[in-house]
Protein backbone atom coordinates (compact mmCIF):
# COMPACT_ATOMS: atom_id res chain seq x y z
CA UNK A 1 0.00 0.00 0.00
CA UNK A 2 1.02 3.46 -0.53
CA UNK A 3 2.55 5.78 1.74
CA UNK A 4 0.12 8.23 3.00
CA UNK A 5 3.09 10.98 3.32
CA UNK A 6 4.89 10.36 0.00
CA UNK A 7 1.09 10.07 -1.61
CA UNK A 8 0.19 13.64 -0.09
CA UNK A 9 3.61 14.93 -1.12
CA UNK A 10 3.19 13.88 -4.66
CA UNK A 11 -0.35 15.63 -5.07
CA UNK A 12 1.27 19.07 -4.18
CA UNK A 13 2.75 18.70 -7.23
CA UNK A 14 5.63 18.17 -9.31
CA UNK A 15 7.74 20.84 -8.72
CA UNK A 16 7.10 19.98 -4.91
CA UNK A 17 7.79 16.35 -5.62
CA UNK A 18 10.80 17.01 -7.48
CA UNK A 19 12.48 18.88 -5.00
CA UNK A 20 11.73 16.60 -2.04
CA UNK A 21 13.03 13.57 -4.20
CA UNK A 22 15.87 15.24 -4.92
CA UNK A 23 16.64 16.52 -1.45
CA UNK A 24 16.08 12.88 -0.17
CA UNK A 25 17.73 10.34 -2.61
CA UNK A 26 17.87 7.62 0.01
CA UNK A 27 14.06 6.77 0.42
CA UNK A 28 12.26 4.36 -0.83
CA UNK A 29 9.18 5.41 -2.06
CA UNK A 30 6.24 3.07 -1.59
CA UNK A 31 3.11 4.47 -3.90
CA UNK A 32 1.53 0.83 -4.69
CA UNK A 33 -2.19 0.81 -5.06
CA UNK A 34 -2.56 3.95 -5.71
CA UNK A 35 -5.71 6.01 -7.50
CA UNK A 36 -4.09 8.66 -9.84
CA UNK A 37 -6.44 9.10 -12.60
CA UNK A 38 -5.54 11.79 -14.54
CA UNK A 39 -2.78 12.63 -12.55
CA UNK A 40 -0.65 16.20 -13.69
CA UNK A 41 2.88 14.43 -13.80
CA UNK A 42 4.69 15.77 -17.31
CA UNK A 43 8.45 15.58 -15.99
CA UNK A 44 8.08 13.94 -12.58
CA UNK A 45 10.78 11.89 -10.89
CA UNK A 46 9.23 8.78 -10.16
CA UNK A 47 12.93 6.83 -10.45
CA UNK A 48 12.29 3.22 -8.52
CA UNK A 49 9.24 4.44 -7.02
CA UNK A 50 6.92 1.14 -6.22
CA UNK A 51 3.55 2.21 -8.23
CA UNK A 52 2.60 -1.68 -8.58
CA UNK A 53 -0.91 -2.11 -8.85
CA UNK A 54 -1.46 1.62 -9.61
CA UNK A 55 -3.77 3.09 -11.34
CA UNK A 56 -2.71 5.63 -13.50
CA UNK A 57 -5.67 5.84 -15.95
CA UNK A 58 -5.44 8.74 -18.48
CA UNK A 59 -2.55 10.32 -16.10
CA UNK A 60 -0.20 12.74 -18.19
CA UNK A 61 3.52 11.10 -17.49
CA UNK A 62 5.16 12.95 -20.53
CA UNK A 63 8.63 13.39 -20.18
CA UNK A 64 8.61 11.93 -16.75
CA UNK A 65 11.62 9.50 -15.40
CA UNK A 66 9.86 5.68 -14.59
CA UNK A 67 13.40 4.21 -15.01
CA UNK A 68 13.57 1.40 -12.92
CA UNK A 69 10.06 1.68 -11.72
CA UNK A 70 7.96 -0.66 -10.43
CA UNK A 71 4.56 -0.99 -12.90
CA UNK A 72 3.32 -4.68 -12.36
CA UNK A 73 -0.40 -4.69 -12.45
CA UNK A 74 -0.41 -0.96 -13.08
CA UNK A 75 -3.29 0.30 -15.08
CA UNK A 76 -1.96 3.32 -17.66
CA UNK A 77 -5.05 3.00 -20.15
CA UNK A 78 -5.29 6.58 -22.01
CA UNK A 79 -1.85 7.70 -19.95
CA UNK A 80 0.29 10.02 -22.00
CA UNK A 81 3.61 8.67 -22.22
CA UNK A 82 5.27 10.58 -24.60
CA UNK A 83 8.77 11.00 -24.60
CA UNK A 84 8.76 9.04 -20.99
CA UNK A 85 11.84 6.84 -19.71
CA UNK A 86 10.75 3.16 -18.82
CA UNK A 87 14.70 2.18 -18.79
CA UNK A 88 14.70 -1.00 -16.56
CA UNK A 89 11.28 -0.21 -15.52
CA UNK A 90 9.09 -3.31 -14.35
CA UNK A 91 6.21 -4.26 -16.53
CA UNK A 92 4.45 -7.51 -15.44
CA UNK A 93 0.66 -7.16 -16.48
CA UNK A 94 0.94 -3.05 -16.88
CA UNK A 95 -2.22 -2.11 -19.38
CA UNK A 96 -1.34 0.12 -21.74
CA UNK A 97 -4.33 0.17 -23.76
CA UNK A 98 -4.71 3.51 -25.87
CA UNK A 99 -1.69 4.87 -24.28
CA UNK A 100 0.71 7.30 -26.32
CA UNK A 101 3.86 6.34 -26.50
CA UNK A 102 5.31 7.73 -28.77
CA UNK A 103 9.76 8.25 -28.54
CA UNK A 104 9.05 6.54 -25.33
CA UNK A 105 12.09 4.64 -24.10
CA UNK A 106 12.02 1.20 -22.63
CA UNK A 107 15.42 0.14 -23.29
CA UNK A 108 16.20 -3.22 -20.84
CA UNK A 109 12.21 -3.20 -19.65
CA UNK A 110 11.38 -6.56 -17.84
CA UNK A 111 8.11 -6.85 -18.99
CA UNK A 112 5.25 -10.02 -18.88
CA UNK A 113 2.02 -10.13 -20.64
CA UNK A 114 1.90 -6.34 -21.62
CA UNK A 115 -1.37 -5.27 -22.79
CA UNK A 116 -0.81 -2.20 -25.34
CA UNK A 117 -4.18 -3.01 -27.66
CA UNK A 118 -5.13 -0.24 -29.49
CA UNK A 119 -2.61 2.35 -28.27
CA UNK A 120 -1.79 5.56 -30.11
CA UNK A 121 1.63 5.29 -32.51
CA UNK A 122 4.79 4.21 -30.44
CA UNK A 123 6.59 5.18 -33.36
CA UNK A 124 10.48 5.44 -32.81
CA UNK A 125 10.08 4.13 -29.52
CA UNK A 126 13.16 2.58 -28.42
CA UNK A 127 12.77 -1.36 -27.08
CA UNK A 128 16.49 -2.75 -27.86
CA UNK A 129 17.14 -5.14 -25.80
CA UNK A 130 13.76 -5.55 -24.00
CA UNK A 131 12.30 -8.71 -22.60
CA UNK A 132 8.30 -8.70 -23.74
CA UNK A 133 7.37 -12.10 -23.29
CA UNK A 134 3.81 -12.65 -24.24
CA UNK A 135 3.52 -8.97 -24.91
CA UNK A 136 0.19 -8.05 -26.36
CA UNK A 137 0.76 -5.48 -29.21
CA UNK A 138 -2.43 -5.96 -30.97
CA UNK A 139 -3.60 -3.25 -33.57
CA UNK A 140 -0.25 -1.01 -32.16
CA UNK A 141 1.69 1.18 -34.55
CA UNK A 142 5.08 0.52 -34.07
CA UNK A 143 6.50 2.32 -36.84
CA UNK A 144 10.00 3.17 -36.55
CA UNK A 145 10.48 0.94 -33.60
CA UNK A 146 13.81 -0.15 -32.72
CA UNK A 147 13.01 -4.10 -31.39
CA UNK A 148 16.27 -5.18 -32.43
CA UNK A 149 17.91 -8.02 -30.07
CA UNK A 150 14.46 -8.21 -27.81
CA UNK A 151 13.27 -11.18 -26.29
CA UNK A 152 9.53 -11.39 -27.87
CA UNK A 153 8.31 -14.89 -27.05
CA UNK A 154 4.78 -15.28 -27.77
CA UNK A 155 4.41 -11.92 -28.47
CA UNK A 156 0.76 -11.20 -30.38
CA UNK A 157 1.64 -8.43 -32.93
CA UNK A 158 -2.22 -9.12 -34.54
CA UNK A 159 -3.28 -6.08 -37.15
CA UNK A 160 -0.37 -4.17 -35.75
CA UNK A 161 0.99 -1.16 -38.34
CA UNK A 162 5.03 -2.55 -38.43
CA UNK A 163 6.18 -0.25 -41.40
CA UNK A 164 9.93 -0.02 -41.01
CA UNK A 165 11.23 -2.15 -37.74
CA UNK A 166 13.77 -3.25 -36.32
CA UNK A 167 13.43 -7.08 -35.53
CA UNK A 168 16.96 -8.04 -35.98
CA UNK A 169 18.60 -10.52 -33.78
CA UNK A 170 15.33 -10.78 -31.68
CA UNK A 171 13.63 -14.13 -30.18
CA UNK A 172 10.37 -14.21 -32.52
CA UNK A 173 9.59 -18.02 -31.31
CA UNK A 174 5.53 -18.46 -30.75
CA UNK A 175 4.96 -15.37 -31.59
CA UNK A 176 1.58 -14.72 -33.99
CA UNK A 177 1.50 -12.04 -36.62
CA UNK A 178 -2.32 -12.43 -37.84
CA UNK A 179 -3.32 -9.38 -41.06
CA UNK A 180 -0.04 -7.40 -39.73
CA UNK A 181 1.64 -4.96 -41.92
CA UNK A 182 5.16 -6.30 -41.63
CA UNK A 183 6.12 -4.59 -44.95
CA UNK A 184 9.92 -3.49 -44.99
CA UNK A 185 10.91 -5.12 -41.65
CA UNK A 186 14.41 -6.53 -40.94
CA UNK A 187 14.36 -9.85 -39.06
CA UNK A 188 18.20 -10.37 -40.26
CA UNK A 189 19.20 -13.31 -37.39
CA UNK A 190 15.82 -13.56 -35.53
CA UNK A 191 15.31 -16.40 -33.86
CA UNK A 192 11.59 -17.73 -35.94
CA UNK A 193 10.23 -20.79 -35.05
CA UNK A 194 6.55 -21.97 -33.58
CA UNK A 195 5.58 -18.75 -35.48
CA UNK A 196 2.23 -17.86 -36.83
CA UNK A 197 2.22 -15.63 -40.06
CA UNK A 198 -1.57 -15.69 -40.59
CA UNK A 199 -2.93 -13.48 -43.68
CA UNK A 200 -0.09 -11.62 -44.17
CA UNK A 201 2.24 -10.29 -47.08
CA UNK A 202 5.64 -10.31 -46.14
CA UNK A 203 6.92 -10.48 -49.62
CA UNK A 204 7.12 -6.39 -50.33
CA UNK A 205 10.23 -7.22 -47.11
CA UNK A 206 11.29 -10.07 -48.84
CA UNK A 207 12.21 -8.21 -51.89
CA UNK A 208 13.67 -4.97 -50.11
CA UNK A 209 16.80 -3.85 -51.40
CA UNK A 210 17.15 -2.16 -48.05
CA UNK A 211 16.67 -5.03 -46.23
CA UNK A 212 19.13 -7.38 -48.22
CA UNK A 213 19.60 -9.26 -45.50
CA UNK A 214 16.08 -9.74 -44.02
CA UNK A 215 16.31 -13.35 -43.78
CA UNK A 216 19.65 -14.10 -43.24
CA UNK A 217 20.45 -17.15 -40.38
CA UNK A 218 16.72 -17.23 -39.30
CA UNK A 219 15.60 -20.29 -37.77
CA UNK A 220 12.45 -21.10 -39.26
CA UNK A 221 11.81 -24.46 -37.06
CA UNK A 222 7.71 -25.22 -37.44
CA UNK A 223 6.93 -21.92 -38.90
CA UNK A 224 3.03 -21.46 -39.83
CA UNK A 225 2.06 -19.48 -42.79
CA UNK A 226 -1.70 -19.53 -44.29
Amino acid sequence: MANPEYLAILKQGVKVWNKWRAENPEFVVDLSESQLISAKLSKANLKDVDLNLSNLSGANLSGANLSSTNLSGAKLVGANLINTKLTGASLYGTNFTNANLINAHLIASKSFAVFVENNRPPKNSDLHKAVNLYANFTRADLSGADLSESDLFGADFSYTNRCSVDLSNSNLRHSIFKKSNIKDIDLSDALIGYTIFADVDIRASLKSRKRYNILKSIDLTEISIF
